[in-house]
């Protein structure tokens, strides 16, 4: 299993993704040129923050691009696996899925059985064939942190 290189400091901004021009791809480049290894961007509102991925993933040459976090309220396993698998192979090298299910409020969904929904999510890109070893999961509470250590 092959791990993102995430270095030794990252950055979790809301202007990587919705930053005003230059843009957030020349915000993505200038942290990189100042050396921070992995750039974490949110995820947690809507079912775009792949789109986004992609798009620093290009704009970018070293940096890990990173969820922080993907809903899986807003995807099903197998969108996010085909995703993956789609990206060139140097573009998976730089990407880390950061996985949670976000909180109910926020995001007006059924929260019940978080453990079980995420538990469910992650063996569905398991069956699916993602890399798990590009994955990472937002753990909130002690049984979240097992299957953490169990699953990613």
């Amino acid at each position: 299993m092959t791990i993102p290189a995430l270095g030794k400091i990252g950055v979790w901004s809301s202007e990587l993704r919705w930053a005003q021009e230059p843009g957030s791809e020349q915000f993505a480049r200038d942290l990189e040129n100042m050396g921070y290894g992995a750039l974490w961007i949110p995820g947690g509102f809507d079912d775009k923050v792949l789109e986004d991925v992609s798009r620093l993933l290009a704009a970018t040459q070293k940096a890990v691009i990173a969820t922080g976090i993907l809903n899986l309220w807003k995807y099903q396993p197998t969108e996010v696996a085909e995703w993956f698998e789609a990206l060139p192979a140097e573009h998976k090298a730089r990407t880390m899925i950061g996985i949670g299910i976000s909180h109910s409020a926020l995001i007006g969904e059924d929260y019940s059985r978080p453990l079980a929904n995420t538990r469910r999510f992650l063996e569905g890109l398991e069956t699916a064939g993602m890399a798990m070893g590009n994955t990472c999961l937002a753990a909130l509470g002690p049984k979240m942190v097992v299957l953490s250590g169990e699953k990613t």
